[in-house]
């Protein structure tokens, strides 16, 4: 298994590959953005927000928005946890694990959104619909970070990527020399 920070790397050094991938499948270059921010967010979004403590992403999260904003991230998240377990299929397969982040997010957003287009739209207008640019950018970041959470998967389950921990006569050896 992978660090954190190893697959938090993995995913930013995907994001050119997950770009070049969408102008070779036909997309142009605001899809090729698109995918590889997709793959960027692979960092915060990650398989493993399904763990009860808080992992890479909080720190992330907390370093840039302060204590409040990691704490916020972690509260978030903290449901996801509690009802799947680490690296069940749900929550680490590559498309079942993004679709249901996603859904989770929407899911946990959708209030705050009603409150939000009630109070800024009134109760009378109807609300602007997404054109199809954003519908295609949108489609493209999910497959970018489809394709972090493939990445995160490999890192898992095939044993190169592994962590290897030294004996325990060879990390007291370290210590005292």
């Amino acid at each position: 298994m992978a660090s954190g920070k190893a697959h938090a790397t993995a995913s930013v050094l995907l994001t050119i590959p997950a770009g070049m991938l969408a102008l070779g499948l036909g997309g142009d270059w605001g899809a090729a953005t698109a995918c590889a921010v997709g793959s960027l967010a692979g960092v915060l979004l990650s398989p493993d927000l399904d763990v009860n403590n808080p992992i890479h992403s909080n720190y992330i999260v907390g370093k840039y928005m302060g204590c409040v904003g990691g704490a916020a991230w972690f509260a978030f998240w903290r449901p996801y946890a509690w009802f799947l377990p680490h690296r069940s299929p749900l929550s680490h397969w590559p498309v079942l694990g993004t679709l249901l982040r996603i859904l989770y997010m929407i899911a946990l957003s959708a209030p705050l959104w009603f409150l939000f287009t009630l109070f800024w739209f009134g109760s009378g207008q109807s609300l602007p619909t997404p054109g199809p640019a954003l519908q295609e950018s949108l489609t493209w970041g999910v497959i970018g970070l489809m394709l972090s959470d493939t990445m995160h998967y490999i890192m898992d389950y095939v044993p190169a990527f592994r962590q290897h921990r030294r004996p325990w006569w060879q990390r007291m050896l370290r210590k005292i020399f």
